[in-house]
């Protein structure tokens, strides 16, 4: 019978460990994401983008440039905490365009779009 190298063995269980690691956030339940008032975002509203404390430095996130780059995707924030955001959309719109801000979502909240605000489609 042919032996194992230790090496080998090592990689092994650190494979198998990896697995387990890496699958447990899949197993975690589900969470409903809220709004500033506490309600379910809603597919069909509008939402700000803002900070979730309101204090400096910094208000809601805007969609801009940068270092010369128009980009139409690239997420700026706003230097004025006073300064709401200028980036109001649908969730399915949110989504698309702050995918890669998802991991940190806790640290902003959305506020319902007012339904008499005036909004360039």
């Amino acid at each position: 019978m042919k032996k194992t190298s230790p090496q080998l063995l090592a990689l092994s269980s650190f494979i198998i460990l990896l697995s387990f690691i890496s699958a447990q956030p899949f197993l975690a339940s589900a969470e409903l994401v809220l709004d500033s008032t506490g309600e379910p975002l809603q597919w069909s509203n509008n939402y700000y983008v803002l900070p979730h404390n309101w204090r400096p430095p910094g208000g809601g996130l805007s969609l801009g440039t940068h270092n010369n780059n128009s980009c139409p995707h690239y997420v700026t924030q706003e230097r004025s905490e006073v300064a709401t955001s200028t980036f109001y959309e649908s969730l399915h719109s949110l989504f698309y365009h702050f995918l890669y801000v998802l991991s940190s979502i806790s640290t902003f909240s959305f506020r319902l779009l007012p339904s008499y605000a005036n909004v360039a489609s």
